[in-house]
């Protein structure tokens, strides 16, 4: 199980939704709304499950702070994406 994390708008760090789940229940939720009080800006930001990701458990979230790793192509994919 891995938490569901999302970046504060604000200030753009990792915030942890306090939500674990496995993958394929994360894909099934990705039309979800996620409702989450900010440790760091203090704000309430509400978005889809799908604007989150997936943050590795426990064991190997200390290496990055739970950021997920840079991948050049798949940024490259989400930059060919329709923005809304």
């Amino acid at each position: 199980m891995n938490p569901i994390s999302i970046f504060c708008p604000v200030t753009n760090r990792s915030v942890d939704t306090g939500i674990e789940t496995n993958w394929s229940t994360f894909f099934g939720l990705r039309k979800a709304q996620l409702r989450v009080r900010c440790p760091h800006c203090g704000g309430q930001h509400e978005m889809p499950v799908r604007e989150g990701y997936l943050a590795r458990s426990e064991a190997g979230a200390g290496l990055d702070g739970g950021r997920p790793p840079e991948n050049p192509k798949l940024e490259s994919l989400l930059a060919r994406l329709p923005q809304r």
